[in-house]
């Protein structure tokens, strides 16, 4: 459930991203060529980011799992 969440809201930043292309060109007074340059990197962090806080969640969900356990006498 956490991973298909995870992996619709990465869906969601990249539409964002792609849709709000003209608008962030104009901004910034880039061109297309430089707005493709720039977006691998973009995409990367938030995979980086992502994947931490996957990390995070998973650890504390196994902590809270075992502590569970544990005081329940499994």
């Amino acid at each position: 459930m956490l991973l298909g969440l995870g992996v619709l809201v990465n869906y969601f930043d990249r539409v964002n991203l792609s849709v709000s292309r003209d608008a962030l060109q104009d901004a910034f007074g880039i061109s297309a060529v430089m707005f493709a340059i720039c977006q691998p990197p973009t995409i990367g962090a938030m995979r980086c980011s992502n994947f931490l806080l996957g990390l995070c969640l998973t650890a504390s969900a196994s902590a809270a799992s075992a502590s569970s356990a544990q005081s329940s006498g499994a």
